[in-house]
């Protein structure tokens, strides 16, 4: 058996599970809280509106008693499913909220999109990853997100314009001899090609 062999199969394996870099916040169902220094941010609920999306969390710190504040964002995707937000890169920024907070339990409330939707509750004060204007966050920057809404209805043809036709009724002749007819060719639908005859009485001499 050649033990070097497996020794470095087993190096290269452990190495590559360990190199890592930004994930996307979709790539996890539920993060789980991960403190990494002395004040951390942890999820506590999504409250959903009508058009409101609220996330509660608690800061606090994980070290001693001593007060901390943390920086913080709830950002707000439109996504292309309610489950896992996937594909991530068809998903579109709506809104966001940030800001410091001190310990203890805090909330921000952001646009829900009017579709399927992902929250994302964020350290910092970007609701954007190092690429820019995308949510490929970081290991650091991710602590949670939900998903939710309902598939977006196509929008309805509007209904069809019934045109509406102005008549005019010409002048009657004031003067003439005999049973004299005037034939007048109404527009308009069903009226089109009817002819009205009209008598005008012969003038006493």
């Amino acid at each position: 058996m050649n033990v070097r062999k497996i020794v470095n199969y087993g190096v290269l394996t452990i190495a590559a599970a360990v190199v890592g870099v930004g994930f996307h916040a979709g790539n996890v169902a539920k993060a789980a809280d991960q403190p990494n220094n002395k004040c951390e941010v942890f999820a506590r609920s999504y409250s959903v509106g009508a058009d409101t999306v609220t996330a509660t969390f608690e800061v606090k710190n994980t070290v001693d008693s001593t007060a901390c504040t943390k920086d913080v964002t709830v950002a707000a995707w439109d996504a292309p499913n309610g489950v896992d937000g996937k594909p991530f890169d068809q998903q579109k920024f709506v809104d966001s909220k940030s800001g410091t907070f001190p310990a203890g339990f805090s909330s921000l409330t952001v646009k829900k999109p009017q579709c399927f939707y992902q929250i994302d509750l964020l350290r910092g004060l970007s609701p954007f990853g190092p690429s820019g204007n995308t949510n490929d966050y970081t290991a650091g920057q991710f602590v949670s997100s939900s998903h939710g809404g309902a598939e977006c209805k196509p929008t309805p043809p509007p209904a069809p314009v019934t045109p509406t036709v102005a008549l005019s009724t010409p002048a009657l002749p004031t003067t003439g001899g005999g049973a004299d007819t005037l034939s007048v060719a109404l527009a308009g639908g069903a009226l089109t090609g009817l002819t009205l005859k009209l008598r005008s009485l012969r003038k006493n001499k």
